[in-house]
């Protein structure tokens, strides 16, 4: 089965200016929402991480609502599913996958209540994609053919699924060469990125650098297939990430001053004494746990960040 077959065919049409100024605001009023709502800290973000995640207003919302049609190559990196035929509704992402219909993945999110918990019934058997709002394409329960135009959207670029298959190798390639527990410098990192966007067919992307530091000398690559270009982002070395991850994964709740302890502990053992860390907003009751953290190279800091409650 393909990527598309088993959608329900949606007619081509063009978006008027008025609609894209529309978007553009409702986006942007939906990024300064995002933002207030959460300042979740992260582990390390990983390129092609085969996982569902909660979708989320992406930087690019606002640009796309300017610019207009995207191609098949500048949307094949993610795909959302929704509860209901609304942008609004409850959804969640993924990253496109080869071989598997965009039906099949939202089926699958929806199962697994990635999509909204509890399982709201039987998933449907029928969905329609669209250019995404947000980046990525936007898959929908039902049969409308006319839900993207009436939506505000446009129609599933043509030669998605070739598109889709081959972003998929591009990134796969990216994330085995900037895996877990390496370092690769910026130089090294830059002449590796460059073979393998030439080896994939996405010789005309731009690679550009940034972040780093003594502190955060590892390469992070991210790809933005909208605007063509490979980013390479300075991080800090895979054994302190590591002691940080492993103090948490064993417990990441307060009290607060014992919780710092541990964390600084690991990080001291692994050989860094010279990172402090921190957290960006005081423990409650409510919320007594860190989600993750965000390391701060410029000040040598560990900030723990992010409202979790006990697990």
């Amino acid at each position: 089965m393909n990527a598309i077959d088993d959608l329900t065919p949606v007619p081509e049409r063009d978006l008027p200016p008025e609609r894209f100024a529309e978007l553009a605001s409702r986006l942007l009023r939906d990024i300064e929402r995002e933002q207030r709502r959460s300042s979740r800290g992260r582990r390390r973000a990983r390129v092609a991480a085969m996982v569902l995640i909660p979708a989320a207003v992406l930087a690019a919302a606002g640009a796309y609502a300017l610019n207009g049609t995207r191609t098949a190559p500048q949307v094949a990196d993610e795909v959302t599913c929704y509860q209901a035929a609304d942008v609004n509704a409850p959804a969640a992402g993924v990253p496109s996958q080869s071989g598997t219909s965009l039906a099949a993945m939202c089926r699958t999110a929806w199962t697994s209540g990635s999509i909204h918990w509890p399982v709201p019934g039987a998933a449907p058997a029928s969905w329609v994609a669209c250019t995404g709002h947000a980046g990525g394409v936007d898959v929908f329960p039902g049969t409308d053919v006319n839900l993207c135009r009436r939506l505000g959207l446009q129609p599933l670029p043509p030669g998605y699924r070739d598109a889709a298959a081959s972003f998929r190798s591009l990134a796969s390639a990216v994330s085995t060469r900037f895996a877990d527990g390496t370092c690769v410098v910026e130089g090294p990192a830059a002449r590796a990125a460059r073979r393998i966007l030439d080896a994939h067919g996405y010789g005309d992307w731009a690679i550009h650098a940034k972040g780093f530091s003594s502190a955060a000398p590892c390469a992070l690559a991210d790809l933005d297939p909208v605007n063509g270009v490979l980013t390479l982002n300075g991080w800090i070395r895979p054994k302190l990430e590591r002691a940080a991850e492993a103090a948490l994964d064993a417990d990441a709740c307060g009290p607060q001053a014992a919780l710092l302890a541990r964390v600084q502990d690991s990080v001291d053992a692994a050989g860094f004494p010279q990172w402090r860390v921190t957290v960006d907003h005081e423990l409650s009751p409510n919320w007594p746990c860190v989600a993750g953290f965000n390391p701060d190279p410029g000040s040598l800091k560990i900030v723990l960040a992010g409202h979790a409650s006990r697990p």
